[in-house]
């Protein structure tokens, strides 16, 4: 089963995330991280599991740093198949963890001088040409890529927190670039998901779902086809 939980920065997605592995598996998993790099948040803070939550599941907390796709792919090898159906992977939040390696691959390459000579006494500011833009992309979009596909191909139940792109004139390449993979990755998983919950001012919302109604009627929906 995968699950995403979605919706803006503050609305209680972590939370609804927590609530809903506890409630649906016996043995939980957390891979967590800050919502934003250069905040005040640290790994610590994010994956721990509030007390209430505890109580209800059997906790594992776990970074969700660099190597989330190895992570999911060792969790997916080395857990025991037996116990996969009573097992949630919760990653918080594929759009922290984008924010985060975006700011890590912009370190990777050095910056290029400005091109154009500077005013007396005033420095020269770094540039980014566009070969190192692309360059950089092409590595995180890679990495990406090997998160979306662990997911995809995980045996078990998982839950995914991410947030819904939004953009306005973005002048920032790197903003639109990651607005644009992190939409593309949300429709990837959204299509094989589930379930979508979309929460806003801390209360969830189901958009997508299975539903059972009763056979016949021309209620039904999703299971049984519609007779009338």
């Amino acid at each position: 089963m995968l699950w995403l939980v979605t919706g803006g920065v503050g609305s209680g997605k972590s939370a609804f995330a927590e609530r809903w592995a506890a409630a649906h598996g016996r043995e939980a998993i957390k891979l967590a991280c800050p919502a934003w790099p250069n905040g005040n948040g640290r790994f610590e803070d994010e994956i721990a599991v509030s007390a209430e939550n505890a109580k209800a599941a059997n906790w594992t907390t776990a970074p969700a740093d660099h190597g989330l796709a190895e992570r999911l792919r060792r969790i997916n090898l080395r857990s025991n198949p037996f116990r996969a159906s009573s097992r949630v992977v919760v990653v918080d939040s594929l759009s922290g963890w984008l924010r985060r390696e975006v700011e890590e691959t912009r370190k990777l390459f050095p910056r290029a001088e400005a091109p154009s000579p500077p005013r007396r006494g005033r420095r020269r500011k770094p540039v980014e040409t566009e070969e190192v833009f692309l360059r950089r992309a092409a590595l995180l979009e890679k990495a990406l890529g090997e998160v979306v596909e662990e997911l995809l191909s995980f045996d078990g139940s998982r839950i995914v927190v991410t947030e819904e792109a939004a953009a306005g004139l973005a002048d920032d390449p790197w903003e639109r670039w990651y607005v644009r993979q992190l939409a593309y990755a949300n429709r990837r998983l959204g299509e094989a998901s589930d379930g979508i919950h979309r929460l806003s001012f801390g209360i969830a919302t189901e958009i997508k779902g299975t539903r059972i109604r009763e056979r016949g009627t021309n209620r039904d929906e999703n299971l049984y086809p519609n007779r009338g």
